[in-house]
């Protein structure tokens, strides 16, 4: 075959091969793709307008229970700038949580506006039943509502439209989507724990359940130091502190020295106690946290820094997989995740020796 002949057949193959991958391709995205009827405007596009000085209400729809079926979370705002939940007005919520929702339904931005949008278009968006909705209300706008329909996982956005408009859908980041995934326990702001400790502040920890009590309490250590004067004299002898050993009492009186090992994790928990999140707000879902049945509670005896002395219980429900405490606050419905497994390893691990 000619030279030249067989080079231009060499092209037109690969000219064909380019048109049918570029069709695949099209027919590949097409889901995602609108109608010719649709108009199309691309670039960054803030949709929504809010006055954030007035705000009244916030609601969103999220699965908590991932059964499908979204529960609708609201929240109003007083005329001190502070957010309730309407469920439960006497829950604690974060300022600084509902800054940052608030300020991201300001700052939905569209990075793709479809325009003329057909009903059976809007209906293929997902937005006929949209997987997520977020209605707020301020006294400058009013009422409105935001629809998140389908995921284009093509370019990690959803399909939105505003209010009532059914001919106008945008392409938002997905981003916006996941800030409104979170259930009330989320936004909790609560913390009765007596902050960061030094270890001689300690006065006592107290475990009851039933009729078990465990009491651990320091025992301050002492050694001597023996030394020359360099004069000749005899020796001198010096007593210095050297650390805490750390006493369990019995509901029996009998007393026991705590693994030195044990007690230094333990130490550690207890001057910087935390709680590891908000897990449930009322009291619904004790059954699953084990508040409904024996509780315990753990005291601790602590002093502040200007020396004066404080008491601060809470109640122990059950544990997790990892052997974390249920705990809950007292004079509150909260279930809060304590942090320590040294905790459960002392009161309930541990044996005489």
């Amino acid at each position: 075959m000619d030279k030249k002949i067989k080079t231009i057949v060499v092209l037109m193959l690969t000219l064909a091969g380019l048109c049918v991958g570029f069709a695949c391709i099209a027919l590949w995205f097409s889901g995602d793709t609108p109608d010719d009827t649709t108009q199309q405007q691309t670039g960054s596009t803030t949709i929504f307008t809010l006055d954030p000085t007035t705000l009244q209400s916030l609601a969103y729809t999220f699965d908590k229970e991932g059964d499908g079926v979204a529960e609708l979370w609201s929240y109003t705002c007083d005329e001190n700038g502070a957010w309730h939940w309407v469920d439960d007005e006497s829950v604690s919520l974060s300022s600084s949580a509902f800054s940052t929702l608030t300020e991201t339904i300001t700052t939905i931005a569209a990075s793709r506006t479809l325009t003329q949008v057909t009903a059976e278009e809007f209906e293929t968006y997902g937005l006929k039943n949209p997987a997520k909705a977020i209605r707020v209300k301020d006294a400058l706008y009013g009422e409105q509502a935001v629809y998140f329909g389908a995921f284009n996982a093509y370019n990690q956005t959803y399909y939105v439209s505003l209010g009532d408009n059914t001919s106008t859908v945008y392409m938002v980041s997905a981003d916006i989507y996941s800030m409104f995934e979170y259930a009330v326990e989320s936004l909790v702001s609560f913390n009765d724990l007596p902050g960061e400790l030094k270890e001689p502040q300690i006065v006592s920890l107290t475990y009851q359940k039933g009729e078990t009590s465990l009491t651990i309490t320091p025992r301050q250590l002492y050694e001597t130091v023996t030394g020359e004067t360099g004069t000749g004299e005899e020796e001198t002898t010096t007593t210095i502190t050297a650390g805490f050993a750390w006493d369990v009492v019995t509901q029996s009186g009998e007393t026991y020295t705590l693994d030195k090992s044990l007690a230094q994790t333990l130490v550690s928990h207890v001057t910087q106690m935390n709680y590891l999140g908000c897990l449930a707000a009322t009291t619904a879902t004790d059954k699953t946290y084990g508040f409904d049945q024996e509780t315990a509670t753990m005291t601790l005896v602590y002093l502040d820094n200007a020396g004066e002395q404080h008491t601060f219980t809470l109640t122990l429900g059950g544990k997790t997989d990892y052997g974390y405490y249920y705990a809950r606050p007292q004079g509150t419905n909260y279930v809060m995740l304590l942090g320590g497994i040294s905790f459960a390893q002392v009161f309930e691990g541990w044996e005489a020796p």
